[in-house]
């Protein structure tokens, strides 16, 4: 086998791991240049189920489209969720999303930083 072409293949593959490295760095960092997501994010007890309900409030003068990612142990839930702009809205077992202690919710829109919040 011509040794140029083995040489090759392997700055090749060495050149695609650090970039892929690299790739999983940078975007855990790029939120921290983004503004703010303008919502609140928190939890209360569910009145009429089981569970809590994620209560969350839209601050800003525009309709927000977030995308939800509900984590419960080894299981993930996700969707997107539309918040008019100054309302306030709440998801609990109802809508289909049961929250408990110790489950976490990410709330993401394209240009803000993620918010992450945790049931206690």
């Amino acid at each position: 086998m011509n040794p140029f072409k083995v040489i090759s293949k392997l700055v090749t593959l060495v050149l695609c791991v650090v970039a892929f490295c690299l790739g999983g760095v940078a975007s855990r960092y790029v939120d921290v240049f983004r503004p703010a997501l303008p919502v609140t994010v928190s939890f209360r007890a569910s009145a009429l189920g089981e569970g809590h309900v994620a209560v969350m409030k839209n601050e800003s003068e525009q309709d927000l489209a977030v995308r939800l990612s509900h984590r419960k142990g080894e299981e993930t839930k996700t969707g997107i969720v539309i918040l008019k702009a100054g309302d306030t809205d709440e998801l609990g077992w109802i809508e289909g999303w049961k929250f408990a202690p110790g489950d976490r919710l990410v709330v993401e829109e394209s240009g803000h930083k993620s918010i992450k919040a945790t049931v206690e």
